[in-house]
């Protein structure tokens, strides 16, 4: 034991020999900061995977931070005392110390917890009244469910935790109070660094719910936390682990769905409420393939080959239980979407009517085959009239659904009611606020009615949120076109040719073939189009668009002089459409190809006697004449029929606005017409428009 007098010896000694940093390592000042650090930061990942698995408060995790982070200058000053000699009493000067650095920690605490709340009660308090209450109800009604994190050993099982998130949209989507931020504008929040409180605010909500799932062999375990994003408290939070059948996953939907209408203080519809009790199949892997089938099935990424994964996914799962009702009717929707694609039209529509039929025998009621009726009358029927009736009445079961609202909108466009499709779009934007397609939709619905600023700020809108979709390219063309001016068109194409995620060959059939081709003059530009266009495999499948783009080139081998070779393929194409069963003779698609291709082999007769019923009795479609009415009335100014072709441009100017004239005045088909009054005064007409525009 050394004796009494040591220490003061000792400590001289230390005041005496070596410098700052030598004193450090001696008294293990170093060492004790070291291990206190790596100690720390272990404790809050630690923490932090607890209060990820059972829905912990955020709270916790501040607090410990503070504490620890408080802790270090302690600890350093316990090492500075005690380092190198083991315990020792307490001296008057390191309790001082140890006091005021214990103070200070803990005013530091009380200021940093109460300094947030401060600043809320400040802002609160400086808002307009109207403000806050706005606040409130925002708060109280909104939430975006972000996507689930798969946490099952295999990547392979990311389409169930993205089937669970999407079941979970579609039930929260029947409380008639809550505002549900759409699918496709939660999905870009997947695995983000955001916070909460910026994916609130670019979401315009008020809650924010985030959980994960984790599969292993016949077990599931799911968290969810409901979170405040003006003060980031939880809300709600609970960790499922059951065992994985059909009925506790939707026992689980149905027990998320009721705890967040309990804490926005919403009423649940007896649909939401009675979410779990009548299953839609009791066989596992039925529903395992059925989420497969919804996770592929997605019009919005315009992708044939995954819609045709989806309706071999539907086929596993009615394969596995034949009373499945919801696959029936989700296979239905899967077929007529390649329908409307037109890819293998008769063969679609035979397999979607047999599916839906068994899907009405089964659940004539439900949701899901309520919803294919809709996609069946619009999409199969072109019963556009009766696909918006029913659509309306799937949204009184479902009046959160912004894709329902979406569809509803393009089925009021064709029936004839653009204002109710503006607003119906606009109610999907404000439920899809992240969604491109929505508003490039809406991009289109106020170019065609000849909105020339509205229609620019909706595009923008839309390039902003997805700068690679295709979708948004169809909506440039149609506000391009209004200005009837070639070489902005030509330099737009080309811009986008270079756009990275565009694809050159899509756009090439986007804007160039289904739009100004026949507005490009110069020589050179003429050739490339028609090399560009020469592999209609790179560009879209279905035969009668494979028949439209050798129309197309035709046009442009013939504007080359290679008159020959344009016949020569015309003639094939006109071979082909005759051989072809399209079931979408009732959009006229087909009917105006054939009176294309006639008028464009000089068989007049033919492609009068096939424009006649077309222009006397048009489909129903009431889109038509801005759209495939459009071909019709190149082949009468082809074959010299001036006034069909006029009365075809003055029904869609009297139906949607002067701005469709803007097509006449730039098409090479129209040269010969240029000089007779009807076209002077239909001219007169559109500039009158433009000038309007400019003011």
């Amino acid at each position: 034991m050394p004796p009494p007098h040591q220490d003061s010896v000792t400590d001289q000694a230390d005041a005496d020999s070596g410098g700052l940093w030598q004193k450090l390592r001696r008294r293990k000042v170093v060492q004790w900061g070291v291990a206190y650090v790596a100690a720390t930061w272990g404790l809050l990942q630690g923490l932090a995977y607890m209060c990820d698995t059972f829905g912990w408060p955020q709270s916790i995790q501040q607090t410990a931070t503070i504490a620890l982070l408080a802790g270090l200058p302690i600890a350093l000053v316990l090492a500075w005392y005690h380092g190198d000699r083991g315990a020792q009493r307490v001296t008057g000067i390191e309790f001082a110390i140890l006091t005021a650095l214990l103070l200070l920690g803990g005013g530091m605490f009380a200021w940093l917890s109460g300094s947030g709340r401060a600043r809320q009660d400040v802002a609160v308090a400086e808002a307009p009244a109207a403000e806050v209450a706005a606040g409130e109800v925002a708060r109280d009604k909104s939430i975006a469910v972000l996507p689930f994190v798969n946490r099952s050993a295999r990547e392979d099982d990311a389409y169930f935790a993205d089937g669970m998130h999407d079941d979970l949209l579609g039930q929260l989507a029947k409380i008639g109070d809550v505002r549900v931020i759409s699918r496709t504008s939660v999905m870009r929040y997947a695995n983000t660094d955001k916070s909460i409180a910026q994916i609130a605010a670019e979401l315009g909500v008020g809650t924010i719910l985030e959980g994960g799932v984790q599969r292993a062999g016949n077990r599931v375990r799911i968290n969810a936390q409901l979170i405040d994003a003006r003060t980031d408290a939880h809300l709600w939070a609970e960790t499922f682990d059951r065992e994985l059948t059909v009925e506790n996953l939707l026992d689980i939907q149905s027990e998320i769905t009721r705890a967040i209408a309990t804490s926005l203080k919403s009423v649940l519809s007896g649909d939401a409420a009675q979410v779990a009790s009548a299953l839609p199949t009791r066989n596992t892997a039925a529903y395992d393939a059925y989420l497969l089938g919804n996770t592929l099935n997605r019009y919005e990424s315009r992708d044939s080959a995954g819609i045709e994964r989806a309706v071999r996914a539907y086929a596993d799962a009615v394969r596995l239980d034949p009373e499945f009702a919801a696959a029936y009717a989700r296979k239905a929707v899967a077929h007529l979407t390649l329908v409307w694609w037109s890819i293998d039209e008769a063969d679609n529509l035979r397999l979607a009517e047999q599916a839906l039929e068994r899907a009405r025998a089964l659940a004539p009621d439900s949701v899901e085959t309520l919803i294919a009726e809709g996609y069946y009358r619009y999409w199969g029927r072109l019963d556009y009239a009766g696909a918006y009736a029913a659509i309306r009445t799937v949204l009184e079961k479902s009046p959160q659904n912004a894709a329902l609202w979406s569809l509803m909108a393009a089925a009021a466009r064709r029936a004839g009611d653009m204002a109710g499709a503006k607003a119906a779009f606009e109610r999907a934007h404000d439920l899809d606020p992240q969604e491109s397609g929505v508003a490039a939709n809406l991009a289109v619905t106020t170019a065609y009615l000849g909105q020339r600023a509205e229609a620019r700020q909706w595009l923008a809108r839309a390039w902003a949120l997805s700068p690679n979709s295709l979708y948004n390219a169809n909506a440039e063309s149609a506000v391009l076109e209004m200005d009837a001016d070639p070489e902005a068109a030509w330099q737009r194409y080309e811009q986008l040719r270079q756009q990275p995620g565009l694809v050159p060959s899509q756009v090439d059939r986007e804007l160039a073939q289904n739009y100004f081709a026949d507005s490009v003059r110069d020589p050179a530009r003429v050739a490339l189009l028609a090399e560009r266009l020469s592999r209609p495999e790179d560009l879209e499948a279905g035969e009668l668009n494979r028949i439209q783009l050798g129309l197309t080139r035709a046009e442009l081998l013939e504007r080359l002089g290679r008159r020959d070779e344009a016949r020569a393929l015309a003639g094939r194409m006109r071979a082909e459409l005759a051989a072809a069963k399209p079931a979408s003779r009732g959009r006229g698609f087909a009917a105006v190809l054939a009176v294309q291709l006639d008028a464009f082999l000089g068989n007049t007769a033919a492609a009068r006697a096939g424009a006649a019923p077309l222009i006397s009795d048009p489909p129903a479609d009431y889109m038509w004449p801005v759209e495939t009415g459009r071909g019709l009335m190149s082949a009468c100014a082809r074959m010299g029929d001036a006034d069909a072709a006029f009365d075809l441009a003055e029904r869609a100017m009297d139906r949607f606005s002067p701005s469709h004239f803007a097509p006449i005045i730039t098409g090479a088909a129209f040269d010969g017409l240029r000089e007779l009054p009807r076209y002077k005064a239909l001219q007169a007409r559109y500039e009158a428009w433009r000038a309007a525009q400019a003011s």
